[in-house]
């Protein structure tokens, strides 16, 4: 059950308005039997979304950026002293839409206990170059290093699945899945070489490992009858940032 509550800040410095306003709403999560509080802040004017989300169960504490303007979000990871920054996902809601959702969501009598869980795996590409990236981004991210990190599949099956990969550490695409070294390469084509089943597939168990994971959860509300809105739907987007697969025949 997910409960809203909801604040609106209006940002000042040295006495002198700013020109922005940011929006912030929280609300509770209960997940797996850990409760917690993911809080949400909203800036229209500048095209910004901040989600943050603390440790829980297994999930690593998180603070993701959306930058609409620049099509970006990036990812701080306290626990792995490190920023991700990637495209930013188009199904999200713009910051117009995201206000929307809260504030209609905080009136609900209350939310659908349905909740749509999207896995996402990240392979890490390398560092990201700091001078092509905005400034509230490197602001947001502080001394942390910054690594750039592109989607990869999670649609096979594993043998074994584990954190464990190393920070910072490149990791090489193989058709659909991510190889954590050069390594992983040789074995793979040894595979291919030497091993297949009766139905002509590659026999080969993929053992695979990730940095990090968190998540987050967005509400989605629609219009309905007499302007009214429902807020059926919940999206809880999970992430394994720094995600890998070592190949053994």
């Amino acid at each position: 059950m997910i409960v809203f509550l909801i604040s609106i800040l209006l940002i000042t410095l040295n006495g002198v308005q700013v020109n922005c306003i940011t929006e912030s709403y929280s609300y509770r999560v209960s997940e797996n039997g850990a409760t917690f509080t993911e809080d949400v802040e909203v800036d229209v004017d500048n095209q910004t979304e901040v989600f943050r989300v603390p440790q829980h169960n297994d999930v690593d504490a998180m603070e993701m950026m959306n930058d609409f303007r620049e099509g970006l979000s990036v990812y701080r990871v306290p626990s792995a002293r490190a920023c991700y920054v990637s495209k930013l996902d188009s199904s999200l809601p713009e910051p117009g839409k995201m206000r929307v959702n809260m504030e209609q969501a905080s009136m609900q009598p209350r939310l659908s206990r349905h909740v749509t869980t999207k896995k996402r795996a990240w392979r890490v590409e390398g560092f990201a170059q700091r001078s092509a990236l905005p400034q509230k981004f490197l602001d947001f991210c502080g001394s942390f290093p910054i690594y750039t990190i592109e989607q990869t599949s999670m649609n096979f099956s594993v043998s074994s699945f584990r954190r464990g990969h190393g920070r910072g550490k490149r990791s090489i695409q193989i058709d659909t899945f991510a190889a954590c070294s050069p390594d992983s390469l040789i074995e793979f084509e040894r595979c291919l070489s030497r091993r297949w089943n009766i139905y002509g597939h590659a026999n080969y168990k993929l053992e695979c490992k990730f940095q990090t994971h968190c998540s987050f959860y967005v509400v989605e509300c629609v219009p309905s009858s007499q302007g009214r809105y429902q807020c059926n739907g919940i999206d809880h987007v999970s992430n394994y940032l720094g995600f890998c697969c070592d190949i053994k025949c």
